[in-house]
């Protein structure tokens, strides 16, 4: 096991990831985690903590930009070429079958051809992905990464804290409009994504520079993705929304990020936290799609309500775990290889696997 790995922030990003299914589930039964979008606003500063301790020093050190976004992509794309494609099942059934559809034949080729280069789809009133929901995230995130080993991996706090206390303001704007922070999924929302993502993005990068110190292994390290998950499933009052839906991604998910950058799980434990690490990104990317396959033949049965949550998750993690071991691992391996061959010596020790 890597030494320099983070095996309960592991626990917690795989405990957001079930939460964000959880909450998406809600669309065809039983809402379990009704803030569960918020997990978003953890990965983002999450992905801020891990990719400026990964990769500010290398950077630094001569990685240019282009082979910066080669890398991320090489780990991004495959698993999220397999959730487009298991997007593309809805529209086409509902096509071939002649149910009642939202995307003709123009609106479902023109979003696959956007969407397969990570773009959203220009010409749609709702979704930007309309084909796999999440990919507004995804999206994202590779252009803040972008903008990280552009500009600010090399700046100051200052410059740091400027930004993302304008990705706040976007942030609690973009609340304001909707109501609450589901926001940047839409092209009428993207606007709160982004801010959404600039600030947790960007508090995360902050994070990374400060001196965390030794990490104390505990058994009570659990408790914080237990508490992650409380928080995302309490549904507030909808007069306290959009505080609490503020408070929860600008304070409470930071703080616990910092929290779990302090604590270690003891040995005995981590198994199964890189598992739910390893298990996060592969069920965020395809989860979206097999929900509604899910729900076509759930419908057919008579099946709902927590039984149906239940043998649902089990069914998707069973799927993103076969999907990450048989098609997204050989293929980033592949990848990578080409990669590495294309390198310079410098570069090609600046390759993370």
């Amino acid at each position: 096991m890597e030494s320099g790995r983070y095996y309960l922030l592991d626990a917690m990003r795989g405990t957001a990831a079930l939460l964000v299914v959880a909450f998406h589930f809600g669309r065809i039964g039983v809402m379990a985690a009704p803030q569960g979008y918020i997990a978003v606003d953890f990965f983002f500063a999450l992905s801020g903590f891990v990719i400026a301790a990964a990769y500010s020093d290398r950077l630094a050190g001569g990685l240019t930009l282009a082979k910066f976004a080669e890398i991320r992509l090489v780990r991004l794309y495959p698993m999220y070429a397999i959730g487009l494609l298991l997007g593309l099942i809805r529209p086409v059934g509902a096509l071939l079958l002649h149910n009642q559809i939202h995307l003709g034949p123009v609106e479902i080729s023109t979003a696959f051809a956007f969407n397969a280069f990570m773009l959203p789809t220009p010409f749609s009133s709702s979704e930007l992905f309309p084909l796999n929901g999440p990919g507004w995230s995804l999206f994202l995130e590779v252009a803040v990464n972008l903008i990280f080993a552009a500009f600010l991996f090399r700046q100051r706090k200052l410059v740091l804290i400027v930004v993302m206390v304008a990705g706040g303001l976007m942030t609690i704007w973009g609340a304001q409009i909707a109501g609450n922070l589901n926001v940047g999924w839409s092209w009428a929302t993207l606007a709160g994504g982004a801010g959404r993502t600039l600030y947790s993005f960007t508090l995360g990068v902050l994070m990374s520079r400060m001196s965390l110190g030794l990490r104390r292994i505990s058994c009570w390290a659990l408790i914080l993705p237990a508490l992650l998950a409380a928080v995302l499933c309490i549904a507030p009052p909808k007069s306290l929304q959009i505080p609490t839906d503020l408070l929860t991604a600008m304070v409470v998910c930071p703080l616990l990020l910092a929290a779990g950058a302090k604590i270690e799980v003891p040995i005995w434990m981590r198994p199964g936290a890189a598992f739910l690490g390893d298990l996060s990104y592969p069920l965020y990317a395809i989860h979206f799609p097999l929900i509604f396959i899910f729900g076509f033949a759930a419908a057919r049965v008579g099946l709902v309500g927590w039984p149906s949550l239940l043998l649902f998750l089990g069914l998707a993690v069973s799927t993103a775990v076969m999907a990450e071991k048989l098609v997204d691992t050989p293929l980033r391996r592949w990848l990578t290889a080409r990669l590495r061959a294309r390198m310079s010596p410098l570069a090609f020790k600046q390759i993370s696997p």
